[in-house]
This record gives structure tokens, sequence and C-alpha cells, in this order.
């Protein structure tokens, strides 16, 4: 299937979900208030189905599909640290009130489940229920899964049974007795009163180098599960400005070329911060020039953070950011934080710090800080990804930052390179 078929029938599965906010608030509500897990239509308890692996403590988990992210709970309050993927802002929105009203919060990355921007052999499970399991093409969302996961991870996926899906209507009615579709070949499948095509079936692929990946399969379960929401704020990097620009062939058209975007953005010279970020006993942080307040009611701030960094890698498990405003007198801490890599050193081992909120370390040397509560991730498909989140617990008083022009001299620790991937769903 290529890449315009994918979006189109994304688009159409994320229109169809934003229809059903007002259903998704309250299946969710009672989800999340379960203290149980309970699985398929006919509520099976989690102690007679045995689905989750144990134990769970410590455990990477990343939810295709999450929906309003209940699965993903149930996973965090049994000792997992769990990421929830989904493309539907409404369903991502639903999922974040009910982490303030039930907890537990963890990451929320708005993509879809072909597509997802985590690094290989990020987590120990991939789990879908009813996310991408039944709404992305199973071509490539279980070939992401197995890129996702590390050598003997287990990919659980729950969904409705073949004969089901051949005896649904096309127009939104519950299944019959009949075979209304057929099981194979590209055909039409509507979706939600929308029109869109099946995929045709495709050989299948194994890279004999690749790690072994326990699968297990359950079906037929219950109904689509809720979802949840993203604030998205477009990304505006001088130098992954220059790239599209370059890419998409601006140059030269209307006047515009990109060294004169370069110019325009270099004259900006914006202040420069420390980010740092934690997971559990693991620190990281990096210096950053990308950044900016997106909204007043409510505060929210975003970072951009380079995919090639150490930090980012941190940041993705990370519930907190510490956002670290550098004075002018701050050169020696930009030098720590900007021109060494976290894959080789332990930045903080020169750097007094203590723990904030969420385990975020919090640099003595810089009194002009505030720490985010993570709200949100935007990959617009370049080097450098969005984390935007909630301020909060902000000290210091006035000064004159440092700013981009005053660390030219720092050669950073990472290129702005990074492996090839594929984009998310991109802010429009």
């Amino acid at each position: 299937m290529d890449e315009e078929t994918s979006l189109d029938h994304v688009r159409a599965n994320i229109d169809w979900w934003q229809s059903r906010e007002a259903d998704e608030v309250r299946l969710a509500r009672r989800a999340w208030g379960d203290d149980e897990p309970t699985w398929g239509i006919f509520g099976v308890p989690e102690r007679e189905v045995h689905l989750l692996p144990e134990p769970l403590d410590g455990i990477v988990a990343v939810e295709l599909g999450c929906g309003t992210g209940y699965v993903s709970a149930w996973l965090g309050r049994r000792g997992a640290r769990p990421i929830g993927v989904d493309p539907t802002p409404t369903q991502l929105a639903i999922a974040r009130r009910c982490q303030d009203e039930f907890g537990p919060r963890y990451p929320l990355v708005r993509a879809a489940g072909e597509q997802v921007p985590l690094r290989d052999g990020c987590c120990d499970l991939v789990i879908s229920e009813y996310g991408a399991a039944i709404w992305a093409d199973p071509h490539r969302w279980i070939p992401e899964a197995a890129r996702l996961l590390r050598p003997g991870g287990e990919l659980i996926f729950l969904g409705n049974s073949t004969l089901l899906v051949q005896c649904v209507p096309e127009d939104d009615q519950p299944a019959t007795d009949r075979l209304l579709r057929p099981q194979f070949g590209d055909v039409p499948l509507r979706l939600g009163r929308r029109r869109h095509r099946r995929v045709p079936p495709q050989p299948r692929r194994h890279d004999p180098a690749a790690g072994v990946v326990r699968l297990r399969g359950r079906g037929p379960r219950r109904a689509p599960g809720p979802r949840r929401r993203h604030h998205v704020v477009p990304v505006r990097d001088h130098r992954v400005g220059v790239a599209l620009a370059r890419r998409r062939g601006v140059e030269g058209s209307q006047g515009m070329t990109a060294d004169a975007f370069s110019d325009l953005m270099a004259a900006l010279d914006p202040a420069m911060l420390v980010v740092t970020a934690a997971d559990g006993d693991e620190r990281a942080g990096c210096l950053v020039g990308f950044h900016g307040q997106s909204s007043i009611d409510p505060p929210r701030y975003c970072v951009w953070l380079s995919k090639a960094n150490h930090t980012y890698r941190v940041a993705l498990r990370s519930t907190h950011l510490g956002v670290h405003l550098l004075a002018e007198g701050d050169h020696g801490v930009a030098a720590a934080f900007g021109t060494r890599t976290g894959d080789e050193v332990d930045k903080f081992a020169d750097q007094p710090y203590e723990l904030g909120p969420g385990g975020v370390p919090l640099l003595a040397a810089c009194p002009h800080r505030f720490v985010v509560r993570r709200t949100v991730l935007v990959d617009e498909g370049g080097d450098h990804v969005c984390l935007s989140g909630e301020p909060i617990d902000a000290t210091g008083t006035p000064f004159t930052p440092l700013r981009l022009s005053a660390v030219d001299d720092l050669d950073p620790g990472h290129a702005a390179q990074e492996r090839p991937s594929p984009p998310t769903e991109r802010a429009e």
C-alpha cells in the first residue's frame, strides 16, 4: 500500500473516531475506573485470561492504537512504563483527562500504528487491543511493532475474528448470518460510512538477522475502545527549514530562497536552554535552541529535541522535563551540555543538581528554570521532535539570556542526523 493510500485511510479513521467523542468519554471513564483489566465483548477478567505477561515491573510497553489509553493505564498500575500511540486528537484528549482524574500519567504520542516515531528496540512489549490490530494495515503495523521490540519481546493483539468481519454490512449495521465480504483481494471496505480500500495480499518477508519476537493474538473480542488527544505546534528550526525548502522545491519559487529563510531565522538569535530528562536512574540533558511558549491559557511550552540525541530517547520515556534558561554567564554550562553526548559520558558527573518533579534533574548552576509536565509529542518527519507540556514549579528573576550567537564556537556532540524513518501524522 503506498503512502498516499495509507494517509487516506488514517485520516478517514480519525474522522470517524472524532465523531464518537461523547460516547468515548463515557466508555473511557468506565474502563479507567476498573481495577482489573477485562477483555472482549463479554468482559472476561484478566485473572481468567492471563493475557498480560508477568511480571510487568519495569518493562517498557508501547500500545499501538491506544485510543483513550485505558489498556496503558492498566499496564502502568501493574508496574510497566507504558507509551500510548494513537493518531486521533479527541481520543488523546480524553486519555489526558482520564490521566488527570484516575492516574497514572504516561507519555502520549500522536502517530499512526504504521508510522511510529520511536527508536528501534525501544520496548519489551507492544500491545494492541482493537487499535492498530484492526484499524491499521497489517503488512505495515506488524513489521513496525517488530522494529520497536527488543529481541525476545512480545507482541500481544486482540481483534475481531475474520468470520465476523466478513459478515459486517457496509452501512454500519451489526453483523449478519451471511458472508458479505471476500476474505482476500483488493476490494472496497466501508468503515464509519467512509469508503476505503482493502489491502491486497502481499508476500511475507522475514529478515533472518532480526531478533525473535513472540506473538500472541486473541479474538473475537470487544468493539473498538476509546482514544485520546494532542495539541500540534508547527516546527520552525531554520536548519530544518532550509532542508525542507530544498526538498520541496521552494528555492526559487515566488522569490523565496533557502538561504534567505536561513538568514531570517539566524537574525532571531534565540535564547539558549538546557533541557533535562530522567527515566528512573537514567539522566540526560542537552543544549536546545528551538523552543517557545505555545499557549497562554492553559499555559504550554514546547521544546524541540534532535532525534540523534541521547536526551531525546530518555525524554520519550520521561513524564517531566527540566527547562533551564541560560544567562549570559552560563557559557560553561552550555558547553557541558552542548558539546558532549550522553551516549558516551555522564554530563551530570561535574554538574551539581537536585531532583525535581518526576525525578527530573534540576541544575544548581541554573536558577532561572521551570519544569514542564509532558502532554504532547509531535513528529513532522524532520530531524527534531516537538515535546509540549504544562509548565509547573517555575523559579528565577529577570536576567539577560545567553543567545545562539554567543555559542557559535561550540561543536555539537551529535550531528543532526538520524536513522531514516517514515513520517507520522503531520500537523496541518
